[in-house]
């Protein structure tokens, strides 16, 4: 049980991590709320809004987003989340 929880906690703060990583990417290209993110996602604001807060997301969502930035995966995750940044 115990190990049940620290993965749990594990995944929750990478969430957590992959949110901010996408608030601060908004951000860098010049889009300064999620709501006029989502609606240019054609997205509901109230879906997108928490994605940027560590909700869990399809691995398809995640692309949509990068795809609409024009960001690679790779790049996202070597700009956005590694630990050197």
């Amino acid at each position: 049980m115990e190990k049940d929880t620290l993965n749990r906690s594990q995944e929750d703060s990478q969430l957590y991590q992959i949110g901010r990583a996408l608030k601060q990417l908004r951000i860098d290209k010049g889009i300064s709320n999620y709501e006029a993110l989502a609606d240019a996602l054609d997205m509901a604001r109230s879906q997108y809004g928490p994605y940027e807060n560590g909700k869990n997301l399809r691995l398809g969502t995640l692309l949509r987003i990068l795809n609409y930035h024009q960001i690679s995966l790779t790049d996202f995750c070597n700009k956005y989340l590694s630990n050197n940044s």
